[in-house]
């Protein structure tokens, strides 16, 4: 696949394809809001940039309930974390059900047919160490008959890959890694 913008966003794409597959075939009913799906704000709140955060957190939540949304299913880590754990201590009132899509299919008793036999598990540092996320993904893994090798560093002691902060501070993102070994 091409590493140009064009074939990073059928990638993407792509991803987003499987796993709403994956929700419809465990019987998980969901919508999308398209144009309107709004970006969380990650990267304003780790930089420290509160008022633009602030604003942007209260607009997207506004944007959220304007549509009726009372559960969120997120399909990343960084956007779990901003709508589960970082908007409640911000917004009063927040009344928003947010869960991963992992969280939804193990919820819904999910399983898959493996095309592999062997896996190794490499937890997202967001949903192991903030989120709680862990036995879910192992779990769907188990059931779809895939044996789990685990790394050294796993669970809440995993790597960090350094998510939004390698995009703007590739070397501080580095450091960071090369310092939590």
């Amino acid at each position: 696949m091409s590493l140009g913008a064009g074939g990073e966003r059928k990638r993407y794409e792509a991803i987003l394809r499987n796993i709403a597959m994956l929700l419809h075939q465990a019987g998980i009913k969901f919508g999308y809001l398209y144009e309107e799906e709004l970006y969380t704000g990650a990267l304003f709140y780790d930089e420290g940039v509160d008022e633009v955060f602030m604003a942007h957190a209260h607009f997207v939540y506004e944007r959220l309930k304007t549509h009726g949304v009372k559960t969120a299913i997120t399909v990343d880590p960084h956007t779990t974390n901003m709508l589960r754990s970082v908007y409640p201590e911000i917004i009063e009132d927040y009344s928003l059900e947010v869960k991963t899509y992992i969280e939804a299919l193990a919820e819904a008793g999910y399983v898959g047919n493996a095309e592999v036999q062997e896996v190794v598990v490499h937890d997202s540092c967001i949903y192991a160490r903030s989120e709680n996320v862990l036995e879910q993904p192992r779990s769907l893994l188990e059931a779809a008959g895939m044996s789990i090798k685990e790394p050294e560093l796993s669970g809440k002691l995993t790597h960090c890959c350094g998510g939004p902060l390698e995009s703007l501070f590739p070397d501080r993102a580095s450091r960071d890694r090369s310092q939590a070994r």
